[in-house]
């Protein structure tokens, strides 16, 4: 997964904004059943042009629409009761 934040420095006259790369070579798709005592909210997630990959990561990769998801794809939710 690659996961490009920006980081966003003011001053009095103007604003610069860094993009930084963050690569999760590891990272899997997570969901959360519905249920009625929790909920999830996704907190971490990989952008629009990111996808889940379900073939070999060796040689040329690629995105498949028959066999795989397209992105964002959430890696990391929050869960809380629900009162």
């Amino acid at each position: 997964m690659l996961s490009t934040p920006g980081s966003l420095r003011r001053s009095r006259h103007h604003r610069k904004i860094s993009i930084h790369a963050t690569i999760y070579p590891l990272a899997r798709g997570v969901t959360a059943d519905e249920n009625s005592e929790w909920e999830a909210s996704a907190i971490i997630t990989s952008g629009d042009h990111t996808w889940l990959e379900t073939g070999s990561l060796e040689g040329e990769v690629g995105f498949d629409e028959d066999s795989e998801i397209q992105g964002p794809i959430n890696v990391g939710l929050a869960l809380s009761t629900r009162s």
